[in-house]
């Protein structure tokens, strides 16, 4: 196996490092499948429900117990990937993933399912956080780091996209435990490909390690957790019951506590000073808004294939692919857009899609041609993903010191796990209530549903016009376009044509 010596950021030349494209390779994998996990569960739940005789509640944390764990660790990874080591982290988090993957499709009951996804979770969270890490760190010039952005923020919906097909495939075909089987030789590949690839990356610049801000971490993951676990309950318990409201509160007074904390600590978790960079904090908003719409968008249609339209789960599956074209046409075209519009207009412009296809989805009927009732909108919403994901990625981690690039993809993904909890918990809970409506009026289940998630339809089109509005708000208020330069972080550049701070 190839030596992999320490190398401090410092020490990278200016086009970066040599092996980079063969590590963006290497973490990439990882990172696929660690999205690939966020949707793939979603068209098994059926075959899982009979075969372990699971409870709906039972069922529902299959999902839940790996974003909880995963949203609510994601920061602490970051932060860990700054102080151990990039490296050391990522394979860390790829062990323990690997390892639960296992266990899940071992599971010989919900119990155990549910606390396998959990660790899941828990390796996800600095396998991903590292992983960025990684991507910023051995990408040095301009150029090239946005392009191996461009090619990190499409895995979010590519991924997405090929874990509903994939999981569609393997219920049909084989077994429901396949789903998650299929990570541990991929995760084994990426291991040895990790050893002999990535280098240490030891943290920092030559100075002394930050100290570990254990009281910041524990306040964090407590509030997090607490967060996490009231939004994704409010679609089982309803928005106003203790159940939800009481982990809420309690979250945002651990939360307070937290930023105290924060305040006064010199090797702080998360230093406050990054909400001050404008584009930062955009980046972060416009991220949490995305990805709360798109992980909505795969459950809602997969259970409106299945339930409504009488789909299998592979032809489900399938139903996603206009999603996955149009992103994978927007991705290749995504270096072009961004050179002529910039960051934050290519953002407007993912959002203006968003909303667009949410609007084709807002009348669906009980029957009709999968090509004139989800084609249109999800192929629409399929190109605005990687437009909000590319602009929105790129934007953050350009405005941090490289010492501190684990932390900020740490926080970034933090509100990702965040929006996509926060987006289920909204929507699905909005969509379930419509139906139970519909319902007590008299009307068939089937037509009760699709009114149901016609309604999610229209309240995640609301979600995308208040994109619109942040992007369009941002825009405005943006100095005079400048040519590539310097952002925060160091070495770090504007790709020509982006408008410069707010």
């Amino acid at each position: 196996m190839a030596e992999t010596r320490d190398v401090a950021p410092g020490e990278a030349s200016a086009q970066g490092h040599p092996r980079r494209w063969l590590i963006l390779a290497a973490v990439g994998a990882a990172q696929f499948i660690v999205l690939l996990d966020s949707t793939i569960v979603n068209v098994a739940l059926p075959s899982i429900q009979r075969d372990l005789d699971a409870s709906t509640s039972s069922l529902q944390w299959v999902m839940n117990a790996y974003i909880l764990l995963f949203g609510s660790l994601l920061l602490l990874g970051g932060r860990a990937a700054d102080i151990l080591g990039r490296r050391r982290a990522f394979v860390v988090g790829l062990v323990v993933f690997t390892l639960a993957s296992a266990a899940c499709g071992l599971a010989s009951s919900s119990e155990i399912l549910v606390g396998a996804r959990a660790l899941q979770g828990i390796g996800a969270a600095p396998l991903s956080a590292a992983a960025l890490s990684i991507v910023v760190s051995v990408f040095r010039e301009p150029k090239e780091q946005g392009i191996a952005l461009t090619v990190w923020s499409g895995l979010g919906v590519i991924g997405g996209t090929v874990g509903v097909v994939l999981g569609g495939a393997m219920v049909d075909w084989a077994d429901w435990r396949w789903a998650f089987w299929l990570n541990v030789p991929i995760g084994i590949a990426t291991l040895v490909a990790a050893m002999k690839l990535v280098p240490a990356l030891r943290p920092g610049d030559g100075t002394a390690r930050p100290r570990f801000d254990l009281p910041g971490a524990v306040l964090a993951v407590a509030g997090l957790l607490m967060l996490t676990y009231g939004l994704i309950g409010a679609a089982e318990h309803g928005w106003t019951s203790v159940q939800t409201l009481g982990p809420i509160a309690g979250s945002l007074i651990v939360l307070a506590l937290f930023a105290v904390v924060q305040l006064r600590t010199q090797d702080a978790l998360m230093p406050l000073r990054l909400l001050a960079i404008g584009r930062f904090t955009v980046s972060g908003l416009g991220l949490l808004l995305a990805s709360g719409l798109m992980i909505t968008v795969f459950y809602m249609v997969s259970v409106y294939e299945q339930e409504v339209l009488g789909y299998s789960p592979l032809e489900a599956g399938l139903g996603m692919l206009g999603m996955g074209i149009g992103s994978t046409l927007m991705a290749f075209g995504i270096p072009a857009v961004l050179k002529k519009l910039g960051l934050e207009r290519t953002y407007l412009l993912g959002s203006v899609l968003l909303l667009a296809g949410s609007l084709l989805l807002v009348d669906l009927p009980t029957s009709g041609s999968y090509f004139t009732v989800l084609l249109p909108g999800t192929t629409v919403i399929g190109l605005g993903l990687p437009a909000c994901f590319v602009s929105l990625t790129t934007m953050g981690v350009m405005q941090v010191e490289e010492s501190e690039s684990g932390l900020a993809s740490g926080f970034l993904n933090t509100l990702l796990q965040v929006g996509a909890a926060l987006g289920m918990a909204t929507v699905v809970t909005l969509a379930a209530a419509h139906t139970t409506t519909q319902v007590g009026e008299g009307h068939g289940l089937r037509e009760a549903m699709a009114a149901g998630y016609s309604w999610g339809f229209v309240a995640l089109a609301g979600v995308a016009g208040v994109s619109v509005l942040v992007a369009l708000g941002f825009v405005l208020g943006t100095r005079k376009p400048a040519r590539a330069r310097p952002a925060t972080g160091k070495g770090a550049s504007v790709p020509v044509g982006s408008d410069a701070d707010a």
